[in-house]
């Protein structure tokens, strides 16, 4: 194996900081889908922003109570980001081909 990811189920979320640990432990670089995790130890993470999706829901939650219909609202596509860490920790030695190398030159 050379790498890992875990996808978006509560019970990883809920286990980040482990699993960055065990990732960090065997020298695997990790891919998650949010930002949460990749502060916990990932190497990178691609996903949507939920800061933003909870702070457009209360905007939606807002219209509602205050008699919109729902069935009229506007379907908004959530932010998606991508993060890495700007420097991976130096005990996972990576080889030159998958962090921080250079393209050839001619």
């Amino acid at each position: 194996m050379q790498a890992a990811t875990i996808n978006s189920e509560g019970l990883a979320f809920q286990h980040k900081e482990f699993i960055a640990k065990l990732a960090t432990a065997r020298h695997l670089p990790l891919s998650v889908w949010f930002r949460e995790t990749l502060e916990a130890g990932a190497l990178m993470s691609y996903g949507p922003n939920q800061v933003a999706i909870c702070r457009r829901a209360a905007v939606f939650v807002d219209k509602i109570v205050k008699g919109a219909n729902p069935a009229e609202l506007p379907v908004e596509e959530p932010t998606i980001e991508s993060s890495s860490t700007l420097r991976p920790p130096r005990r996972w030695e990576y080889p030159s081909r998958l962090c921080c190398s250079r393209p050839p030159t001619r």
